[in-house]
């Protein structure tokens, strides 16, 4: 609902719920749905701005708590596979 007078300009402040079904939201593809493994078809973010070279996208899903605490540990941190054990035995990872 935009102002008869055109010195004051103005629009109602929207709900969050009502985001998904802007029209301006959509057009923009600011929402996108996503699979994510544990909880299937998500609306998600998009990412606000668009570049043609580079288009970005959803890749996957945040990785979980501790997901990737043994990849890191052994392939980036160098750490063998006793030593993982043993701080996994300790109970701080």
């Amino acid at each position: 609902m935009l102002s008869e007078n055109p010195d004051f300009v103005y629009d109602r402040v929207q709900r969050l719920a009502d985001l998904p079904s802007d029209p301006q939201i959509i057009a923009n593809e600011y929402l996108t749905d996503f699979e994510h493994p544990a909880l299937g078809t998500v609306k998600a973010l998009n990412f606000p701005t668009k570049l043609s070279r580079t288009p970005a996208r959803i890749y996957s899903a945040a990785p979980q708590f501790g997901e990737h605490t043994v990849t890191i540990l052994s392939q980036e941190l160098g750490y063998s596979e006793e030593k993982i054990a043993d701080l996994l035995a300790q109970g701080a990872i």
